[in-house]
């Protein structure tokens, strides 16, 4: 199986789109809310598959305490798959832990009521970017994926391990040639719709990747240098909530 991920140069506006266009989306599906620009298409084996967009409040805020990404994959009807979002106190723990600059993300998706994290992971000397994706699958079994960064290649290039076998399961190709970005999973065996969506949304995060690291690098500086502590929005809270309690 083959995926392609196109992300466009610019994101898609209302007045590129239709502004009643837009009024549809946004009454069809809640999670298409009024902020959200479409900035990219999916297609899956030659088929179109659906579209990505993010939320401009969160990414284009120019409070650096606030700014982070939130990322959603709609089919091609225009509704809710699936959304990846960065988890800052969790990216800040593990910056400070690690001394180096590692990224939390959460992806959410429509066919399931678990959270799937994406969490960078210290590398071994001389080897790339490393993430962990603990996924668990139809049967309740836990699967840990390594998404490994590509030493040497022009291109975001990476590689899908299972962390039990060290077997490749997937490769995601950038192509540097495209002005918006584009990335292609090649799926080397069959899997789940819901991982297959999850490398979908970590595919689209590489269209912000080097200015999110630009952004964390900055917040770590005000914590070091500054001695000050950051301070969550509602929104980065309800990502640490105890799902046991109710509210």
């Amino acid at each position: 199986m083959k995926v392609k991920v196109d992300l466009w140069r610019t994101s898609l506006h209302g007045e590129e789109l239709g502004i009643k266009k837009m009024e549809v989306y946004r009454a069809k599906e809640r999670k298409f809310t009024s902020d959200l620009d479409l900035f990219g298409k999916v297609e899956v084996d030659g088929e179109d598959y659906g579209l990505v967009g993010f939320r401009k409040k969160f990414w284009e805020t120019k409070d650096i305490n606030k700014k982070t990404i939130d990322i959603r994959l709609f089919t091609k009807s225009i509704s809710w798959i699936g959304t990846i979002e960065e988890n800052i106190a969790r990216t800040l723990a593990l910056s400070l832990a690690n001394e180096e600059i590692l990224h939390a993300f959460n992806v959410t998706l429509r066919e399931s009521r678990l959270v799937y994290p994406i969490e960078g992971v210290r590398p071994r000397f001389l080897s790339g970017e490393v993430f962990s994706l603990l996924y668990v699958n139809e049967k309740n079994e836990v699967e840990v994926y390594l998404i490994r960064a590509k030493r040497v290649s022009l291109g975001s290039d990476w590689e899908v391990y299972d962390a039990s076998t060290r077997k490749k399961i997937a490769k995601v190709d950038g192509k540097v040639l495209n002005f918006g970005g584009r990335w292609d999973i090649k799926l080397e065996r069959d899997v789940e719709e819901n991982l297959i969506n999850t490398l979908i949304l970590f595919a689209a995060t590489m269209r912000f990747y080097e200015d999110l690291k630009e952004r964390t690098e900055k917040l770590l500086e005000i914590i070091k240098k500054k001695k000050e502590r950051m301070k969550l929005t509602k929104s980065e809270l309800t990502l640490l909530y105890n799902p046991k309690i109710r509210r």
